[in-house]
């Protein structure tokens, strides 16, 4: 399993370097890829409020393209996300006919982003990330186009992962990554949590009882 998490702090960039974590790259952190690190290239189009996530109505299309454009040949990008809409697969859809050309023909490999009601992927994905409530992302629905996915030999990364139970999920659900904001709060003291989970020998993660 995969952790993607923002570069906040040194000790945060030393394990992105060491190839621990990856990071998470999107013009709203600011931040400048971490030498060394695997990465992937979020959207930015959803900002969390009160704990929910929410669609950004300052959302650029022009910054994300921008950024994308930055790191487009850059090794070790797992994929690019393709803009989406919150709790929305319609408009999800209508966003994915309109900016995937963008991300493939830029080189990245383009993350179709499962949202709530969503009932099948696209042929053009190269990534399935499950977005949406947390309801959806872990019923019926979504583990079985989390099963589609890797049936298919898409990699599949589930978003809003900050704790270890919900970590432990999205192992069981065969998901290969995941990303989280748990590191954006006492990075220090968190960091050494989050690989405590991480260890393939912890067995809170993969066995037992979360």
């Amino acid at each position: 399993m995969r952790y993607y998490a923002t570069a906040s702090g040194p000790k945060v960039r030393d394990a992105m370097t060491a190839g621990l974590i990856g990071q998470v790259i999107t013009y709203k952190a600011g931040n400048k890829l971490t030498e060394g690190a695997e990465f992937i290239v979020d959207a930015g189009t959803v900002s969390i409020v009160d704990g929910l996530p929410v669609n950004d109505p300052d959302w650029s299309a022009e910054k994300w393209e921008a950024t994308l454009r930055r790191y487009a040949g850059v090794p070790g990008c797992a994929f690019a996300v393709v803009p989406d809409w919150v709790l929305d697969w319609r408009r999800t859809n209508e966003r994915w006919a309109r900016y995937h050309g963008i991300v493939r023909n830029l080189g990245y490999r383009p993350a179709y982003v499962l949202q709530d009601g969503c009932q099948t992927i696209p042929a053009s994905a190269g990534a399935v990330f499950v977005g949406g409530t947390t309801e959806w992302k872990l019923g019926p629905n979504a583990a079985r186009l989390i099963r589609k996915a890797k049936a298919d030999g898409l990699p599949v990364h589930m978003g809003r992962v900050n704790t270890r139970r919900r970590l432990r999920l999205a192992a069981d659900l065969d998901c290969d990554s995941a990303d989280g904001t748990c590191l954006a709060f006492a990075p220090d003291a968190t960091l050494r949590q989050l690989l405590s989970w991480l260890n393939p020998m912890q067995p809170s993660m993969f066995g037992g009882v979360a």
